[in-house]
């Protein structure tokens, strides 16, 4: 039996060739022959394999980390560089499964990303220097135009007092002023409380703080008396001719700039204002045409008093405010209303007394007016602190006499003619005069716009 299975054994043997010593030598002979297996300098890897950082192209030859994807006809690779075990005679070189990369591939890629990491540091440090640059800018421009940008939204909300105070002319003209004032008192006890300072001021500035609160008063009541006995436009025109005196009183006291420039600006602006208003006493009008308008000649003649004095005493107001600018706008404003109030007070109490709308729409209309009051002149106050004077009564002059004509046509329903039409040109051209100038003022001497519009900063 045992003849048997050892017959079997070397039947089975058969199948397999034969490994004597000549087979070894030959294995060996190929192992040694360098020349014809070798790969030399040359790395082989298969496909997939994406990460060469762990290999120096100087010391590895060969590099082959995972046969899986061979066919079994192939060769498999030894980190020595030769052919351990040889299955099939096709080249290696031949198999799709690898991808040739040598040491000129290895450093043209570092080249490459060397080059990459290069561009990327300038473009973060060029991309960050126009980040800072444009932040300057902007911050230098907004410190030009602040003042403008405060005085055109002071100038909405004013227009929207002015056109409530119009539609409530039934109430006594001292009684919408203490509103108005109430709400700044209000608005404004809670911004000077954080300061943990002295309410009424520094001791060297109280006595500008006072005159600022008597002649802001004494202005807004004069106004709302001219609103009484004129039309909207002509009273908000009347008032907003004041930037004529506000430059002449800041020459005189405060002795800021005023050149042959802003006196064409305010020439300007106040034609423009007499041709959107088209007043009667400079136009002309009959009798006939002031009973179809609602007024007559003695109650145009109050309103054009009013609406004066109100610009005198407004332009002596903004010199006020201009000489305290330095001191916190809630300060100036807390003061400023408690000093209305009371005058107002006074005023109203003696002449009329008090009578407030009972239903309806005017209760609601008074606290809208207080509360527009109150950022009206806080952003007014803000206005001229960061602007000249003159500047800023002209851009505000403009942009309410705007708001007063858009009103007039929207709200009141009268429709403008081609005076109207000429004065807002006007007007708006005196605004963008005055705007460029500021523009022209922040160029270096040597940029050519500021050499073209050189008039402008006479």
């Amino acid at each position: 039996m045992n003849d048997d299975h050892n017959v079997d054994s070397d039947t089975n043997n058969n199948n397999f060739s034969p490994v004597n010593d000549i087979n070894i030598n030959d294995i060996n002979e190929n192992n040694n022959n360098e020349d014809d297996h070798k790969i030399g300098s040359e790395v082989y890897r298969i496909d997939g394999f994406t990460d060469l950082t762990n290999y120096d192209s100087s010391s590895v030859k060969t590099g082959v980390t995972s046969v899986s994807s061979l066919d079994p006809k192939g060769a498999v690779l030894g980190l020595n560089g030769t052919v351990d075990s040889l299955i099939s005679s096709e080249p290696i070189l031949n198999s799709n499964n690898y991808n040739t990369v040598n040491d000129t591939n290895i450093n043209d890629i570092n080249n490459h990303l060397n080059s990459y990491n290069n561009n990327k540091k300038r473009a973060s440090t060029t991309l960050t220097h126009l980040r800072r640059e444009s932040r300057q800018l902007a911050l230098t421009f907004w410190s030009s135009f602040r003042g403008v940008f405060y005085a055109f939204l002071s100038s909405i909300f004013f227009s929207i007092t002015t056109a409530i105070v119009k539609h409530l002319s039934t109430i006594h003209p001292g009684a919408l002023a203490c509103f108005r004032f109430l709400g700044i008192l209000v608005f404004s006890i809670p911004m000077v409380s954080d300061l943990g300072t002295n309410v009424l001021g520094p001791k060297d500035l109280r006595v500008w703080v006072l005159l600022r609160g008597l002649f802001g008063a004494t202005s807004l009541y004069l106004r709302y008396c001219a609103l009484q006995y004129l039309p909207l436009a002509n009273a908000t025109i009347i008032v907003l001719s004041m930037p004529v005196f506000v430059c002449i009183f800041a020459r005189l006291f405060l002795k800021e700039p005023c050149g042959i420039f802003h006196f064409i600006a305010l020439a300007v602006t106040l034609l423009g204002i007499a041709f959107t208003a088209k007043l009667n006493v400079l136009f002309g009008s009959t009798d006939a045409e002031a009973a179809v308008a609602g007024i007559d000649r003695r109650s145009e003649l109050l309103g054009l008093a009013a609406g004066m004095g109100a610009t005198l005493v407004g332009s002596a107001s903004y010199v006020v405010v201009r000489k305290v600018k330095k001191l916190h706008h809630s300060i100036i404003l807390f003061n400023f209303a408690w000093v209305a109030i009371l005058e107002t007070s006074f005023i109203t109490y003696f002449l009329d007394g008090f009578k407030l709308p009972e239903c309806g729409m005017g209760p609601w209309l008074l606290v809208i007016l207080a509360i527009a009051s109150f950022y009206a002149q806080l952003l007014l106050t803000k206005a001229l602190q960061n602007e000249e004077a003159g500047l800023v009564s002209v851009t505000r002059a403009s942009s309410e006499v705007f708001f007063a004509f858009i009103t007039q046509i929207f709200l009141f329903r009268r429709m403008p003619d081609i005076y109207s039409i000429v004065g807002a040109l006007l007007v708006t051209s005196a605004v963008l005069l005055t705007s460029l100038r500021k523009y022209i003022l922040t160029l270096s001497p040597d940029h050519l716009g500021r050499k073209i519009f050189a008039f402008t900063l006479k």
